[in-house]
């Protein structure tokens, strides 16, 4: 696979990446040896009882099978997560109507109504971001969890196709951009919640999911034939890249939002 967004320079950042991703994924490992749990020996038991704060991830013996639940409050309840998904093409499901405010042939940019949407429902500060990665390899599946951002954090996405003339079983992609396609700002004061896309409207239909009802999609833009998310970032205020991810066979993001203030 060609990436031409690589460069030497990228070489401690992705060292720290790797040691961010590690960390997140052990953060529901660790949370099992403070939770009450059937299998756990007695200390651990009394232990777990004794601690104020609520177990976050539960694990019950069902009839022939183990139920690993990880049970978090968002920071706002009644702001379900946003969902970026790659594929056949991009999806991007919203619990609010997004509209569409750019013109002629692009960049284009979507937010929120405020004539529609009252500022209790409005997408604030993006508050975490919880990952589902596809590998081609072991372990094929992974799950990281984001929080604790300050105000002004970003998310970036790019696009990669599968090449026009694939070998095998169309897993052969082109290279990406340098920029972003896709870039998502949380709302707060004067700078209200905004979707950056570089090429193409959305197609609109519904999701059929109450809690995020409106789905966005893009599909075959001009001669390309969408295939995955390749890569994504997270950044803070100041752009600077907190952590990403590249190479997977597939994303799925879900995004929760603060309160608009």
């Amino acid at each position: 696979m060609k990436n031409d967004n690589d460069s030497s320079g990228k070489t401690s950042r992705r060292q720290f990446t790797k040691a961010v991703v590690t960390a997140a994924v052990s953060v529901p490992i660790a949370a099992t040896l403070a939770c009450k749990t059937n299998d756990a020996t007695p200390a651990d038991r009394a232990k777990a009882t004794a601690t104020p704060e609520p177990c976050g991830l539960i694990a019950a013996d069902g009839n022939g099978y183990k139920k690993i639940t990880w049970e978090r409050l968002p920071p706002e309840d009644h702001i379900p997560p946003m969902g970026f998904e790659g594929g056949g093409s991009l999806i991007v499901d919203s619990k609010n109507i997004l509209r569409e405010t750019g013109s002629g042939n692009g960049p284009y940019t979507y937010d929120e109504d405020p004539a529609i949407i009252t500022v209790d429902k409005r997408y604030g500060d993006i508050k975490e971001v919880t990952v589902i990665i596809e590998e081609s390899g072991a372990p094929y599946l992974s799950h990281s969890f984001f929080n604790s951002f300050q105000p002004g954090a970003q998310l970036f996405i790019w696009y990669q196709n599968i090449v026009q003339q694939p070998t095998g079983d169309d897993t052969d992609y082109e290279g990406i951009a340098t920029e972003p396609d896709l870039k998502v700002n949380g709302g707060r004061g004067n700078n209200p919640f905004k979707i950056y896309v570089k090429q193409k409207k959305f197609n609109y239909d519904k999701s059929h999911r109450k809690n995020r009802p409106h789905r966005y999609r893009h599909a075959n833009i001009g001669n390309e034939r969408h295939f995955r998310i390749a890569k994504w970032q997270v950044l803070n205020a100041a752009n600077t890249v907190m952590f990403e991810h590249n190479g997977a066979d597939n994303y799925r993001l879900y995004v929760t939002f603060g309160h608009y203030q």
